[in-house]
């Protein structure tokens, strides 16, 4: 038996700062869909470009002109290619704020497949009260139920029909996403449970 075989365990879930992450007045953006996240990182060149190249075709033979926005710092030079020889895709490199791109948009999307560890860029697009269209692998990070407003899908086509059937209309924000979010991932939730395992402590 080692030390801290007896020890207690407690998860304080990440959380999101609402003030911040708010729907605003922003122009709506008909038919897209945006992807926000560090573009220099791998698993998020993976993701952008796997659905540009395998998804967005599918989405576009069957809905017409939607648009894929990929947001963020640093741009690796293949997504700087993919948007000048992709039709329907958009790259904004660096931008000083990201909020009016996901507040403009009709859904965010989360295609990565190589997730370790809870999304905050779902989070973020949640509390904006947009839809997050997530792979399977972002929604196996949750670890349980989905929060509202995530929507899994699986493979290309799968993917592709939902987002098909189900995309809102343009500057589409629903409060009850961002309202049930807020019940399990506000800092303020999250700070409470982290004070109350403090007192726990202080009584033991």
């Amino acid at each position: 038996m080692t030390a801290a075989s007896a020890a207690r365990t407690a998860i304080v879930t990440n959380g999101v700062d609402f003030n911040y992450w708010q729907p605003a007045a922003h122009a709506a953006a008909p038919r897209t869909l945006v992807f926000v996240g560090q573009l220099d990182y791998f698993p998020n060149v993976d993701g952008a470009l796997w659905f540009a190249r395998d998804v967005l075709p599918l989405i576009r033979a069957t809905m017409g002109d939607v648009r894929f926005v990929i947001v963020g710092r640093n741009p690796v030079p293949e997504l700087q290619r993919l948007a000048k020889e992709t039709d329907g895709v958009q790259l904004v490199a660096s931008p000083p704020d990201v909020r009016p791109f996901l507040a403009g948009a009709c859904a965010a999307v989360a295609p990565i497949r190589l997730a370790r560890g809870l999304q905050n860029k779902v989070l973020e697009a949640l509390a904006m009260g947009k839809r997050v269209y997530a792979s399977r692998e972002v929604c196996q990070t949750f670890g349980g139920a989905l929060p509202e407003g995530v929507v899994e899908c699986g493979d290309a086509r799968m993917f592709a029909a939902q987002v098909s059937q189900t995309l809102p209309e343009q500057g589409f924000t629903d409060e009850r996403i961002r309202s049930a979010l807020r019940a399990g991932y506000s800092w303020d939730a999250a700070g409470e449970a982290l004070a109350e395992i403090v007192r726990q402590v202080a009584r033991a």
